[in-house]
């Protein structure tokens, strides 16, 4: 038997979405959604307040920011390049966080461009290392980062 949450909708060709596919009783949501281009919302361009789409594309590498500091508590950019078969979602709401199953470290900058060669995770301090050239893996929910480095600055 099939839940309906919500009525299916009538889109427009133009935005070449996708239908409404509900969820039959007891099945789970995974986080991560791979390939989903049955699910509805996989289509839809989350816009920030510049115009930018936020939406991470779901079968190529691509590149985002995370927001680190360096032993001297020097806010910096660590620029993670994300394989192609790496687990990704964006978080909707405010903040455009997206988490991501593993990426590589391929830059780490300050403010001014100056490089560094590690940094450390604000949100745990000095227990997440990271290393320029280092893959890093999500150890439980997914690694916190950004598409546009700006919004690595916002405090949310």
């Amino acid at each position: 038997m099939m839940i309906n949450l919500l009525k299916p909708f009538l889109y427009s060709n133009k935005m070449n979405l996708k239908p409404y596919v509900p969820l039959q009783k007891n099945q789970s949501i995974n986080l991560f959604i791979k390939k989903p281009s049955t699910n509805f919302f996989y289509n839809i361009p989350i816009l920030d307040e510049k115009g930018r789409n936020n939406k991470l594309e779901q079968d190529n590498d691509i590149i985002l920011w995370k927001a680190c500091i360096t032993k001297e508590e020097i806010p910096v950019y660590a620029q993670l390049l994300v394989p192609a078969d790496a687990k990704r979602i964006n978080m909707y709401g405010k903040g455009f966080k997206c988490r991501v199953s593993h990426a590589k470290i391929i830059s780490i900058i300050d403010k001014n461009g100056k490089e560094y060669n590690e940094c450390f995770s604000v949100i745990n301090k000095h227990k997440s290392k990271y290393t320029l050239g280092q893959m890093i893996y999500a150890k439980s929910l997914g690694i916190i980062c950004y598409k546009f480095k700006d919004q690595c600055d916002r405090k949310n």
